[in-house]
């Protein structure tokens, strides 16, 4: 079994579970106002459910890691356990409990009495969901990070079910908790029994955080270009805003995103050039460049070596040590990171403050999730913001104005940066 934290961190183990150590056993630590409002009204409530709707970089973590001990705390639950996306998001859960003295089992084949709970991904939930049942006792409380991936696949929402059915509070948490392709998200509520908009407990946004001072600000300078491509031995040039019908719209954007063409070579090279100013004052910053799949990620790292001369991290769902290689990029002082989705989401590496959109993938939710992986602070540091460079397909252009809108209606006018908000250069 696997633990993590200090060796001066409290131990509650299920035999002991005396609870003598006050929740400021963590040193320093001081609940966000959001997250003591919203623990309040999880208190309040009487649903079974409980839906948390905050940005990337609010908390979310810490949060439940609070609501977590106070349950067990004051003895409304007696387990808890944790369902993640990935390997790397449930290992930083069981080192985020740890660290306050709750020990969570990783290897989750049975239930251990050295720990107060299990924590595991979506995938193998629904690959194990018998064996993972819980017993009748319903005293657990169950956090279901980043909810809304529970709609990726029937099987892990049935698993859900199956598994947690019995528990006493669900802990649901999302900064995205809607899904594109508008398939129901196990124990979300919505405005029309299983269909319309979801219904959140507490929501706490971009622009609320932001305002707070809990996120940085971010910018969005996007490019266009002119792109030429044949099709049924016909010319086609357009460039990016020019609205076109389905085929041509997909042609145009595959010539756009190639890896081996003018522009994206050239959106990458005015990335690192800003990372590279960014780096004199901040020496660790990084960036990210977000692909289409793995044969692009290989691609992409081959244009930014060309561009940087250094050789990226590259994280794909293909290697086995993709979270070693995410931890060792958080821990690590390298330029540049190239992943498909599995950094997209829910890892936290507070040193990126670039980021390059070069996925097809043209839905709301994605974006902001990429996007949320450049609010992160890094403490003691001054004039933070984050800059996420994208082509101005229309879609995207309508994203970014909308995350805009909530950074403006955040800042004061006088601090806000001239001229990166949605600046349109043309690059071709």
């Amino acid at each position: 079994m696997e633990r993590f934290g200090s060796k001066f961190a409290p131990h509650y183990s299920l035999r002991a579970l005396s609870f003598s150590m006050p929740l400021r056993v963590i040193k320093g630590f001081k609940p966000r106002a959001w997250a003591k409002a919203c623990y309040a009204q999880f208190l309040r409530s009487e649903n079974e459910n409980f839906l948390v709707d905050a940005c990337p970089g609010a908390g979310k973590t810490k949060f439940a890691v609070m609501v977590a001990l106070n349950e067990l705390k004051r003895g409304a639950v007696d387990r808890v356990d944790v369902v993640g996306p990935s390997v790397h998001i449930c290992r930083q859960w069981a080192e985020e409990m740890a660290n306050w003295g709750v020990h969570l089992d990783l290897e989750n084949d049975r239930e251990s009495s050295d720990c107060v709970g299990r924590v595991f991904t979506y995938q193998r939930l629904g690959m194990s969901a018998e064996s993972l049942r819980t017993p009748a006792n319903p005293r657990r409380l169950v956090i279901l990070d980043e909810i809304h991936h529970a709609g990726d696949n029937r099987t892990w929402g049935d698993a859900l079910r199956t598994v947690f059915s019995n528990a006493t509070r669900r802990l649901l948490l999302s900064g995205t908790p809607f899904r594109s392709d508008g398939n129901p998200i196990p124990f979300v509520g919505y405005s029309r029994g299983n269909h319309g908009v979801s219904v959140s407990d507490y929501a706490y946004g971009y622009g609320e955080a932001l305002r707070d001072g809990y996120c940085a600000p971010l910018y969005f300078p996007h490019h266009d270009g002119d792109f030429q491509w044949e099709r049924d031995g016909k010319i086609f040039r357009f460039d990016l805003m020019t609205k076109l019908g389905q085929q041509l719209g997909a042609d145009r954007l595959r010539t756009a995103l190639a890896p081996e063409g003018e522009f994206v070579t050239e959106l990458i090279r005015e990335a690192h050039q800003h990372l590279m100013i960014l780096r004199e004052d901040h020496p660790t910053a990084g960036g990210i460049v977000f692909g289409r799949d793995v044969a692009n990620v290989r691609a992409l790292a081959e244009v930014i070596k060309k561009v940087s001369g250094t050789n990226p991290v590259t994280v794909t769902n293909d290697d086995p040590d993709a979270a070693g290689r995410i931890r060792r990029f958080k821990d690590g002082d390298r330029p540049w990171l190239v992943s498909v989705k599995m950094v997209s989401e829910g890892v936290d590496i507070p040193r990126l403050r670039v980021g390059v959109y070069l996925s097809p993938v043209q839905t709301e939710m994605f974006f902001r999730q990429a996007a949320g992986r450049l609010v992160r602070l890094v403490q003691g540091l001054e004039d933070q913001a984050g800059y996420l460079y994208i082509p101005s397909i229309p879609r995207l252009v309508e994203f970014a104005a909308s995350m805009t809108d909530e950074r403006r209606h955040a800042i004061a006018p006088q601090t806000v940066k001239v001229g990166m908000d949605l600046c349109v250069r043309n690059l071709m």
